[in-house]
């Protein structure tokens, strides 16, 4: 395994002895805290670099650390969002759920009502059928009235 070190600029196309593209890492060890470095993107053929000159170190060791703090902010705001998508996808589910009900007793209704219009549509016919029964009593009773 062989090992090369070099400080210069690397960009999104440079190849590794390994034939793969090298990674861009930031290192946060005492020594070099934020400084940039590629490398190997599998870790075999050794390739390393610095991609900040030591001149050119712009982050501080307390930069570092409130870089750090902010991550962790992030991150505890990152699983804040997650319990309220979680709780989110729940209320959904169950509203879903509740609108399926809705459906199911909405078609339930509709069958019902229209075995109910069905049902007021025979009631003009028995209407006229109870006063076409009336007559005929009342003209069986006149009859035989007047032929007694």
């Amino acid at each position: 395994m062989s090992s090369s070190s070099v400080n210069t600029r690397v960009n999104s196309r440079t190849i590794c002895e390994c034939g793969y593209q090298v990674i861009v890492k930031v290192s946060n060890t005492q020594q070099n805290p934020g400084r940039r470095f590629y490398g190997c993107a599998i870790r075999v053929c050794g390739i390393f670099g610095w991609v900040d000159l030591d001149s050119n170190r712009t982050v501080q060791p307390n930069q570092l650390a409130d870089l750090h703090n902010r991550i962790r902010t992030l991150q505890t705001s990152n699983e804040q969002y997650r319990l309220e998508f979680g709780c989110l996808h729940r209320m959904e589910f169950e509203l879903l759920r509740r609108i399926e009900e809705q459906k199911m007793l909405n078609n339930e209704l509709k069958k019902e009502n229209v075995l109910l219009v069905k049902k007021c549509d025979m009631v003009p016919k028995i209407v006229f059928f109870s006063k076409l029964l009336f007559a005929l009593v009342i003209a069986v009773v006149v009859l035989r009235s007047l032929s007694s």
